[in-house]
């Protein structure tokens, strides 16, 4: 009876486990240039919820990159902002992969 009661928690938490895992991630990494292919600093990029509902997280690209890893599978909008311009993207980002993007703003 002992037996049966640990061997049957022990399943529960395997499949509570293999449940969570299920929900993978993934990373983004953008990477922004300007009209003569430099890489361009001060860029904010923010990351939001796929309808706009919140936002997640932000950065500033420095050295014309920026990273955001550990993302959940799943789909995203991304806001870039510059001096001259701003854009808005949606991005799906996969379990497992790293997602990168390479924009030119003007």
């Amino acid at each position: 009876m002992k037996y049966k009661r640990v061997f049957l928690i022990m399943i529960i938490l395997l499949l509570m486990t293999i449940l969570v895992g299920c929900e993978g991630q993934g990373d983004l990494k953008i990477i922004t240039y300007d009209n003569q292919g430099d890489l361009l600093d001060d860029v904010y990029v923010g990351l939001y919820s796929a309808k706009y509902e919140q936002r997640l997280d932000f950065a500033y690209t420095i050295n014309g990159e920026v990273n955001f890893i550990g993302l959940p599978s799943g789909i995203y909008r991304v806001k870039l902002v510059s001096w001259e311009s701003s854009e808005e993207l949606e991005i799906q980002v996969k379990d497992g992969e790293s997602t990168y993007l390479k924009l030119k703003i003007e």
